[in-house]
């Protein structure tokens, strides 16, 4: 048996995808009864994810309060939000430019239905909201069809309540992350083979650090015959699309536990 702990500080590349060469090799000695397993023991790190940022192409709100003949425009900083907090930083990005009704009312309301899992934005009469082109990221993340109206959400004469057309995906897409270990043979994703060392859901409150102890570690084999030596171990954590996971530079690290196996005993899938 062995143990490695594994930390993206120091190492090689990214806190999505490092290698880590080992100074002193491990040798796994086998026999034709026997294959080396791997295993994900330990991992701590940063929800440090961010859902918005400019390079995501979502970070920027439209708005009118003067039925469209002028257009102003609210940058969203890089950072993780929920929709309340957006609702909180445009209301108050909205009230700031002197846009608010009467009685310092907020024109403009980002809010959840949770009886149909729809964003719902309010738009006061004669205000209007806009996406940036057939393409807008933001659109997509709150659950709206960006070239639907035209773009704009327009409250009109009386005012709107809009539900969007579809649920909020407000982690765009990135409901799990994925440890993925190039030591790994018998792991598949979607039919498809793949280097999945454990997969982990992305629940945890953004700004926290993150421990994972697995209560029962899923031995998978190694990618090695004979006496198998290990000098290089490269870690990539990616979420649901596949796509390698910004940390924002926070540093993720891991334990992993070798075991030989028998060779006669399926080992646990990987999901």
């Amino acid at each position: 048996m062995a143990m490695i702990d594994l930390t993206s500080t120091g190492a090689n590349g990214t806190p999505s995808n490092f290698d880590v060469v080992l100074r002193t090799p491990i040798t796994l000695a086998t026999t034709p009864d026997t294959q080396w397993t791997v295993a994900l023991i330990q991992a701590t790190y940063w929800n440090s994810i961010r859902n918005i940022r400019a390079s995501f192409g979502n970070n920027v709100l439209k708005y009118s309060a003067d039925a469209g003949t002028t257009i102003k425009s609210i940058t969203i900083p890089d950072g993780y939000y929920q929709i309340k907090q957006l609702n909180k930083f445009i209301q108050a990005e909205v009230a700031a430019n002197g846009d608010n009704l009467p009685g310092n009312l907020p024109p403009i309301a980002i809010l959840m239905n949770g009886a149909t899992i729809r964003v719902v934005i309010t738009v006061a009469a004669g205000y209007q909201v806009g996406w940036n082109g057939p393409t807008d990221q933001l659109a997509a993340l709150l659950g709206f069809d960006p070239t639907a109206a035209g773009g704009i959400i327009d409250g009109g004469a009386n005012g709107i309540a809009y539900e969007g057309d579809l649920p909020p995906d407000i982690n765009r897409g990135a409901e799990k992350l994925r440890f993925l270990c190039n030591l790994v043979q018998n792991s598949w994703s979607n039919g498809v083979q793949s280097k999945i060392l454990y997969t982990t859901t992305l629940k945890d409150i953004p700004g926290s650090v993150v421990d994972i102890d697995p209560p029962t570690p899923k031995y998978l084999n190694i990618g090695r015959s004979g006496n198998a030596t290990i000098d290089m171990i490269n870690i990539r954590v990616v979420d649901t699309k596949g796509r390698e996971v910004d940390f924002n530079g926070f540093p993720v690290s891991l334990t992993l536990h070798f075991m030989p196996a028998d060779l006669g005993t399926p080992l646990y899938p990987s999901k």
